[in-house]
């Protein structure tokens, strides 16, 4: 059964079809530009399901052409990995807050307050 791999291009798909299609006419067993069409939209990932929805809804599968098709879905993927390659680059740029190691804290913390101990008795002083 023919599906589209994980990881492969829609080029990549689409010339796989094409040599399946080219061997299966050589056997006299040809489909029409419809069900090619429908096959093609029937092996795209899970991730696919909006775009293909949308193009089921807005074009007529009986006058669809396998070029057009193809096109549309290479714009999809692109935007696919446009949002993909965002989305890498915000959690490389997501910042990390460490934890400060409590008993380095209230160390730091006596030293502040001694400080401003000796700047008061300072102050009263003069």
């Amino acid at each position: 059964m023919f599906s589209m791999n994980e990881g492969e291009s829609i080029n990549e798909m689409h010339a796989r079809f094409t040599k399946i299609m080219n061997s299966l006419k050589g056997f006299d067993k040809d489909y029409s530009q419809e069900d090619k069409v429908k096959k093609i939209l029937r092996v795209l990932p899970k991730a696919w399901r909006p775009k293909v929805t949308a193009i089921q809804e807005c074009k007529n599968l009986k006058t669809l052409s396998i070029d057009t098709l193809i096109g549309s879905l290479l714009t999809y993927e692109a935007v696919l990995k446009e949002e993909e390659l965002f989305l890498f680059h915000r959690k490389e740029k997501t910042i990390s807050l460490q934890a400060e190691d409590e008993s380095d804290s209230d160390e730091g913390d006596i030293e502040e307050m001694a400080m401003f101990i000796r700047s008061m008795k300072k102050g009263f002083k003069k």
